[in-house]
């Protein structure tokens, strides 16, 4: 999916009030130019200043983190900030 359409999805997410996701996957890359090891984030934020940030764990399957996602971003702002698994930055709290 082109990147001016994903933002324009999250922008109308944004308008509706929904929480908005965004699922990143960095690879680095081994000396030989091989893929070394990967780390998969999901972004949600439920409103201004209200960011977390989920990360996939080792055990986890691709589909096991979208599902933990999904879930996570149901939650109100202030269930987020109890919930296990995500990070908030401090000054968010």
């Amino acid at each position: 999916m082109r990147l001016q359409v994903r933002l324009s999805k999250l922008e109308k997410q944004v308008l509706k009030g929904d929480a908005t996701v965004v699922i990143t996957r960095t690879i680095y890359e081994k000396r030989d130019g091989s893929d070394g090891c990967s780390i998969v984030q999901a972004l949600i934020n439920w409103g201004y200043l209200q960011t977390a940030c989920a990360e996939r764990a080792e055990a986890e399957t691709e589909d096991e983190f979208k599902q933990r996602v999904d879930l996570l971003a149901k939650l109100t702002w202030e269930q987020a900030k109890r919930a296990e698994g995500l990070e908030i930055h401090s000054s968010q709290l």
